[in-house]
Protein backbone atom coordinates (compact mmCIF):
# COMPACT_ATOMS: atom_id res chain seq x y z
CA UNK A 1 0.00 0.00 0.00
CA UNK A 2 1.21 3.48 -0.82
CA UNK A 3 1.96 6.19 1.74
CA UNK A 4 -0.83 8.30 3.22
CA UNK A 5 0.34 11.33 1.24
CA UNK A 6 0.28 9.39 -2.03
CA UNK A 7 -3.20 8.09 -1.22
CA UNK A 8 -4.51 11.58 -0.50
CA UNK A 9 -3.00 12.87 -3.74
CA UNK A 10 -4.48 10.02 -5.85
CA UNK A 11 -7.74 10.05 -7.77
CA UNK A 12 -10.41 7.52 -6.79
CA UNK A 13 -9.84 5.42 -9.90
CA UNK A 14 -6.16 4.96 -8.98
CA UNK A 15 -6.87 3.61 -5.47
CA UNK A 16 -7.07 -0.04 -4.50
CA UNK A 17 -9.79 -1.24 -2.16
CA UNK A 18 -7.46 -0.99 0.85
CA UNK A 19 -6.19 2.43 -0.21
CA UNK A 20 -9.76 3.74 -0.48
CA UNK A 21 -10.44 2.44 3.03
CA UNK A 22 -7.29 4.24 4.19
CA UNK A 23 -8.43 7.43 2.44
CA UNK A 24 -11.69 7.28 4.39
CA UNK A 25 -9.69 6.72 7.60
CA UNK A 26 -7.57 9.80 6.86
CA UNK A 27 -10.65 11.88 6.04
CA UNK A 28 -12.36 11.03 9.33
CA UNK A 29 -9.12 11.56 11.25
CA UNK A 30 -8.78 15.04 9.74
CA UNK A 31 -12.36 15.77 10.80
CA UNK A 32 -11.68 14.83 14.43
CA UNK A 33 -13.50 11.47 14.53
CA UNK A 34 -10.69 9.34 16.04
CA UNK A 35 -11.01 6.43 13.58
CA UNK A 36 -9.67 2.93 14.22
CA UNK A 37 -9.04 0.44 11.45
CA UNK A 38 -10.29 -3.09 11.99
CA UNK A 39 -8.20 -6.15 11.14
CA UNK A 40 -7.72 -6.64 7.41
CA UNK A 41 -9.52 -9.67 6.07
CA UNK A 42 -11.40 -10.65 9.22
CA UNK A 43 -13.06 -7.30 9.81
CA UNK A 44 -16.45 -8.89 10.41
CA UNK A 45 -18.17 -6.48 8.01
CA UNK A 46 -16.71 -3.32 9.56
CA UNK A 47 -13.69 -1.51 8.11
CA UNK A 48 -13.51 1.42 10.52
CA UNK A 49 -14.81 2.31 13.92
CA UNK A 50 -15.02 6.05 14.38
CA UNK A 51 -15.72 8.01 17.52
CA UNK A 52 -18.31 10.61 16.62
CA UNK A 53 -17.56 13.57 18.92
CA UNK A 54 -20.86 15.35 18.30
CA UNK A 55 -22.88 12.24 19.18
CA UNK A 56 -20.34 10.97 21.75
CA UNK A 57 -20.52 7.38 20.55
CA UNK A 58 -18.74 4.90 18.29
CA UNK A 59 -19.93 4.27 14.76
CA UNK A 60 -19.20 1.20 12.61
CA UNK A 61 -18.23 2.03 9.02
CA UNK A 62 -18.29 -0.37 6.08
CA UNK A 63 -16.48 0.80 2.94
CA UNK A 64 -16.86 -0.63 -0.58
CA UNK A 65 -14.76 0.68 -3.45
CA UNK A 66 -16.85 -0.35 -6.45
CA UNK A 67 -15.98 2.54 -8.77
CA UNK A 68 -16.88 1.78 -12.43
CA UNK A 69 -17.84 -1.81 -11.56
CA UNK A 70 -21.60 -1.41 -11.99
CA UNK A 71 -21.95 -3.23 -8.69
CA UNK A 72 -24.49 -1.79 -6.25
CA UNK A 73 -24.82 -2.20 -2.50
CA UNK A 74 -27.70 -4.57 -1.77
CA UNK A 75 -29.89 -5.42 1.19
CA UNK A 76 -27.46 -8.23 2.03
CA UNK A 77 -24.54 -5.86 2.69
CA UNK A 78 -26.74 -3.44 4.65
CA UNK A 79 -28.00 -6.26 6.87
CA UNK A 80 -24.46 -7.55 7.38
CA UNK A 81 -23.30 -4.14 8.58
CA UNK A 82 -26.31 -3.81 10.87
CA UNK A 83 -25.35 -7.10 12.52
CA UNK A 84 -21.63 -6.41 12.54
CA UNK A 85 -21.89 -3.05 14.29
CA UNK A 86 -22.91 -4.83 17.49
CA UNK A 87 -19.77 -6.99 17.34
CA UNK A 88 -17.74 -3.79 17.52
CA UNK A 89 -19.80 -2.25 20.36
CA UNK A 90 -21.27 0.39 18.08
CA UNK A 91 -24.76 1.81 18.23
CA UNK A 92 -24.54 3.67 14.93
CA UNK A 93 -23.45 2.52 11.49
CA UNK A 94 -22.46 4.12 8.21
CA UNK A 95 -21.96 2.68 4.74
CA UNK A 96 -19.65 4.37 2.23
CA UNK A 97 -19.36 3.28 -1.39
CA UNK A 98 -17.98 4.64 -4.65
CA UNK A 99 -21.04 3.19 -6.39
CA UNK A 100 -24.77 3.30 -5.53
CA UNK A 101 -27.40 1.40 -3.54
CA UNK A 102 -30.41 -0.60 -4.64
CA UNK A 103 -33.77 0.88 -3.61
CA UNK A 104 -34.32 -2.09 -1.31
CA UNK A 105 -30.95 -1.51 0.37
CA UNK A 106 -31.81 2.13 1.04
CA UNK A 107 -35.20 1.16 2.48
CA UNK A 108 -33.54 -1.34 4.80
CA UNK A 109 -30.85 1.17 5.81
CA UNK A 110 -33.53 3.72 6.63
CA UNK A 111 -35.24 1.19 8.92
CA UNK A 112 -31.89 0.54 10.64
CA UNK A 113 -31.20 4.30 10.89
CA UNK A 114 -27.98 3.67 8.95
CA UNK A 115 -26.24 6.49 7.08
CA UNK A 116 -25.56 5.55 3.46
CA UNK A 117 -23.11 7.56 1.39
CA UNK A 118 -22.62 6.95 -2.33
CA UNK A 119 -20.24 8.14 -5.04
CA UNK A 120 -21.67 11.67 -4.99
CA UNK A 121 -21.05 12.03 -1.24
CA UNK A 122 -17.52 10.67 -1.64
CA UNK A 123 -16.76 13.27 -4.32
CA UNK A 124 -18.42 16.17 -2.50
CA UNK A 125 -16.93 15.42 0.93
CA UNK A 126 -13.78 13.34 0.62
CA UNK A 127 -12.91 14.70 -2.84
CA UNK A 128 -13.20 18.32 -1.65
CA UNK A 129 -11.07 17.49 1.40
CA UNK A 130 -8.44 15.93 -0.90
CA UNK A 131 -8.37 19.09 -3.01
CA UNK A 132 -7.72 21.22 0.08
CA UNK A 133 -4.95 18.88 1.22
CA UNK A 134 -3.27 19.03 -2.18
CA UNK A 135 -3.31 22.84 -2.43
Amino acid sequence: MRSDKEIIFSSLDKLSRREFERLCFLYFKARGYKPKETSEGADGGVDLVIYNPSLKTNEAVQIKHYLHSGQQITVKEVRELNSANRNHNCILSMFITTSTYTKEALKQAYQFKMDCHDYHWVVSKIGKWQEKEIS
